[in-house]
């Protein structure tokens, strides 16, 4: 199981297709991994699925804690050898009329659990996903991060 290095994101769902959104792109390497970025964010819609509706899913899985001001955890079932688990992601859920606008994100997960999260926000369309490096201010879309989460040297 690869579990990812630490990270803190923002998370968007674009109104269009990141990939005809961007004007530009560029290739950065991060953590020693080449990845593509984008120049400037597209333009951000809703993502597909209600705030009551993510809270609910994720409150069904092992290891989450959320409350309804939009603060969550989730820690790994899986243990190490010092019976810690081996993940962590916490964060904050944004909504505006009962709809998921964003969420900030940060700790290190396997793509497992990432890809179950995206599922839960009703992410489909991996070119409408735009994930902003919070500390980095650079702009990825899923493949990109996917890339870096799971330490695989290709773009």
């Amino acid at each position: 199981m690869i579990v990812s290095p630490p990270f803190h994101l923002q998370l968007y769902y674009a109104s269009e297709s990141i990939e005809s959104a961007s004007a530009s792109e560029a290739t950065v390497v991060l953590s020693g991994k080449a990845l593509r970025t984008y120049a400037s964010p597209p333009q951000f819609g809703f993502f597909p699925t209600s705030f009551e509706s993510l809270i609910s899913t994720m409150t069904s899985w092992s290891g989450v804690f959320a409350e309804w001001d939009g603060s969550w955890g989730w820690v790994a079932s899986e243990k190490d050898e010092h019976r810690r688990p081996l993940w962590r992601l916490d964060g904050m859920i944004y909504d505006r009329d009962q709809k998921v606008f964003y969420i900030e994100l940060q700790g290190q997960c396997t793509l497992d659990a990432w890809r179950l999260f995206l599922a839960a926000l009703g992410v489909t369309d991996t070119n409408r996903l735009a994930i902003c490096w919070t500390h980095e201010g650079l702009w990825l879309n899923q493949n990109s991060f996917e890339t870096w989460l799971t330490g695989d040297s290709q773009i």
